[in-house]
């Protein structure tokens, strides 16, 4: 994938992390913190984390630019619902 070579989930020594989170939260189970607190961490201090969260769409499954499915879906809806002063949610 494109951000294979940059992104530091790809290089963490738990990328499966980003995805698992959601799939937990999903299926009711609960989120580990510590788990989740590290994936954030590494998202903000990753050099294309805001190519990341421009790439992934509203619906995408999974941790992407240091946001989640939720915080995606809500960005979204307020983009939407703010016609002529819509904020670029990604810079």
């Amino acid at each position: 994938m494109w951000w294979d070579d940059e992104a530091l989930c790809a290089r963490s020594a738990d990328p499966d992390a980003w995805f698992e989170l959601e799939d937990a939260r999903d299926e009711g189970r609960p989120l580990d913190p510590v788990r989740l607190a590290l994936a954030l961490e590494t998202c903000a201090r990753c050099p294309i984390r805001t190519a990341c969260l421009r790439r992934a769409r509203p619906n995408d499954q999974g941790i992407w630019g240091g946001r989640t499915t939720a915080e995606r879906r809500v960005a979204t809806r307020d983009r939407s619902s703010n016609e002529g002063d819509i904020r670029d949610e990604y810079e």
